[in-house]
């Protein structure tokens, strides 16, 4: 029982370190779908507005430079 009760106490380094992996290997994961996420709403939202707000003001720029003229 002694024994048994040693090599039990022995294995708690072990685990604490494989907790720790995972809990990097967790926010690794949780950081990545997030980065994935930012990545997705940029390039098909928000660059397709700023695009299109560009657009619109090169529209507006060459208007007014007709009418001054």
């Amino acid at each position: 029982m002694l024994l048994l009760s040693a090599f039990v106490y022995a294995l708690d380094p072990v685990r604490d370190f494989l907790r720790g992996v995972a809990n990097w290997w967790s926010l690794a994961l949780v950081l990545g779908s997030v980065g994935v996420l930012l990545w997705f709403v940029y390039s098909f939202c928000l660059r397709r507005l700023l695009r299109v707000r560009r657009i619109a003001n090169i529209r507006l720029k060459r208007m007014l430079e007709e009418r001054e003229q």
